[in-house]
């Protein structure tokens, strides 16, 4: 379960991802989980090329992109994000 969740966490929800093109309910729960918190991570996060974004961009911004992500994970995580 793991190697499959880390294998397809770059699966987009709307089935536009790598490396399978999976989609919806296909993409493992785990896969689709590490999905928001990866990109969350990457936003927060300095990078080489730009510095960090601040959490209203972050959520700004994955707001935008909201088709990557199964709307229900999406939804837990901005709950436990402002808590």
């Amino acid at each position: 379960h793991v190697k499959q969740t880390v294998l397809l966490h770059h699966e987009n929800y709307d089935g536009s991802g790598y490396p399978s093109n999976k989609s919806g309910e296909d993409i493992p729960i785990g896969a689709r989980i590490l999905r928001v918190c990866d990109v969350y991570s990457a936003l927060m996060s300095d990078r080489p090329y730009r510095k960090a974004f601040d959490m209203d961009t972050v959520m700004e911004l994955m707001i935008d992109e909201v088709k990557n992500f199964d709307m229900r994970i999406f939804l837990a995580f901005q709950r436990v994000v402002h808590k």
